[in-house]
């Protein structure tokens, strides 16, 4: 019988090696891509990090699709590396949650597990670390500040000057409460202090005592605006005259109330009257008193209306000229008072007796027009925006047989003011270019410098200073020239982000953002 040979054994296939140049010509592709973007200095750092966000995430499954398909790596390996990219996916996805985005457009993530405040109710007295930890003074009779931006709606307090040295005399926090969310700064009067929160499902319009923070009242309606992007709560900031508290709500509602009580004296949907809707970032223009007429922004084909200011009656209403997110403005241009805001990619100016258009410019891009103009000279007016937009400065003067010629005499891309409002201190604009301060010309528009990256935070002129709350909730003190911004002191406030206008009655700063409220005492030159 013939000896039977055993086979060979079967020699294992080769090994293919792993894949890696796909990997690396996507990856090449996607880095050079990613410079490109971020060094496009003809976009804003908006457009900017929106275009960094998309290719990385539009990018990423590429990867996955090589890894998992065309790697020719082991099949185990493959399915395991895709699998622990969907897991990590998955547990970054339940751990953390994207709670808005910074000034720049960068998503905020914060824990799952993070608590946020609540508004206290009227009855609960200040308690809590941080509260009442110096006695307060009475505030001064004659300190107010009644308006968005200031008194005269200037960006400014006139009056008083404050002392750079923090370091021996530095500010003192009188109090501080937690708030409803909000981008609403302060009014402030006879020793109250007006803001408006979101409470749920309804919007909230609050007096605080200056001296304490504690709550004298606060009334509430339905309406709520909040998207992950805009935040969520009031935009616009209350407007006071001698009895009266005037409020617009994200939603569109417009609300007259007695200062001591809050007692409701009349209330107005403009959707419903204008026949407008909720704009994408929500009805955001401060009422402006003119005598006895409340003026607000209502968007819809008739975007500016003025009321009665004791019943709340429509008294006119523009034609249409488009709306935006600033605030209307009354300011004087060569010997007559107009009312000036921003349209659609333009500014306009409105007669203050009957809403007629007197004339308009166009400026802007399609993106929001925010920043309220700056006075000037007798008929001068800078004006500036930001997502790529930049600054102007326009020149309006009456013409006997068009009615107005309105010209620009120079224009920046130097200083873009997403809703941050610029300064004037002599003969230069100081403001926030993109999260940067900067400094130009107000006779060319040349630029003078640009350093210090604080956000898109907000602020206001004090003599020849500039009061900046950052977005990081940093309170800085700047006395800029041309020369360089000249950082005199800063003192920490807030850890989260602060957008919230400020207000400065006497020497006491009131601060906020969307979950917290302080005030504080600041040293004045004597």
């Amino acid at each position: 019988m013939p000896h039977l040979i055993d086979p060979p054994p079967a020699t294992p296939s080769p090994r293919h090696p792993i894949a890696w140049w796909p990997a690396a010509v996507l990856l090449g592709f996607v880095s050079v891509t990613l410079a490109l973007t971020l060094l496009d200095s003809s976009r804003s750092f908006q457009q900017r990090n929106l275009t960094f966000l998309a290719i990385t995430i539009g990018y990423t499954p590429l990867f996955l699709i090589w890894w998992g398909i065309l790697s020719d790596a082991p099949r185990s390996w493959r399915l395991g590396g895709v699998l622990s990219a969907f897991t990590l996916v998955a547990l970054i996805a339940a751990s953390f949650r994207v709670t808005g985005v910074s000034g720049d457009l960068r998503p905020i993530l914060e824990s799952r597990w993070k608590s946020t405040p609540s508004i206290a109710p009227i009855t609960t007295p200040t308690q809590g670390p941080g509260n009442n930890t110096n006695a307060a003074p009475k505030p001064a009779p004659n300190s107010s500040f009644t308006h968005f931006l200031g008194n005269q709606r200037d960006v400014a307090v006139h009056g008083i000057r404050l002392d750079p040295d923090w370091i021996n005399r530095p500010p003192s926090i009188l109090w501080q409460q937690t708030v409803g969310p909000a981008w609403s700064g302060f009014t402030i009067a006879n020793g109250l202090a007006f803001t408006q929160e979101q409470d749920g499902d309804q919007e909230v319009v609050a007096a605080l005592s200056l001296e304490t923070g504690q709550r004298v009242w606060q009334q509430k309606h339905p309406g709520r605006y909040a998207t992950t992007i805009a935040g969520e709560g009031p935009r616009s900031s209350p407007t006071l005259d001698q009895q009266r508290v005037f409020t617009l709500g994200a939603a569109g509602t417009l609300s007259a109330f007695n200062q001591s009580d809050g007692t409701l004296l009349w209330r107005v949907s403009l959707t419903e009257l204008a026949g407008s809707r909720v704009p994408e970032w929500g009805f955001a223009s401060a009422p402006l008193v003119v005598s006895n007429r409340v003026i607000v922004v209502a968007a819809g084909a008739k975007p500016v209306w003025a009321f009665d200011v004791a019943t709340g009656k429509p008294v006119w209403s523009s034609d249409e000229n488009g709306s935006n997110y600033g605030s209307v403005s009354l300011v004087e241009l060569s010997g007559q008072s107009q009312l000036v805001h921003f349209g659609s990619r333009s500014v306009v100016a409105l007669d203050p007796t009957d809403g007629r258009l007197l004339w308009k410019h166009p400026f802007g891009t399609g993106m929001p027009l925010v920043a309220n103009p700056i006075v000037i000279s007798s008929n001068r007016l800078a004006i500036s925006a930001g997502y790529g937009v930049g600054a102007e400065l326009i020149e309006a003067t009456p013409n006997p047989d068009s009615g107005w010629d309105v010209r620009q005499i120079w224009s920046s891309r130097r200083l873009k003011a997403k809703f941050a409002n610029p300064i004037r201190i002599a003969d230069a604009l100081y403001g926030l270019d993109d999260g940067m301060l900067a400094a130009i010309r107000l006779d060319t528009g040349e630029p003078l410098w640009k350093e210090g990256r604080w956000g898109h935070g907000q602020g206001l002129r004090v003599g020849d200073s500039y009061l900046l709350m950052a977005e990081s909730g940093e309170l800085l003190l700047l006395q800029p020239t041309p020369d360089g911004p000249n950082l005199r002191a800063r003192f920490p406030v807030f850890t989260d982000k602060t957008w919230n206008p400020i207000a400065l009655a006497g020497d006491l700063l009131l601060v906020r953002n969307d979950r917290l409220a302080a005030c504080l005492r600041l040293p004045l030159v004597p």
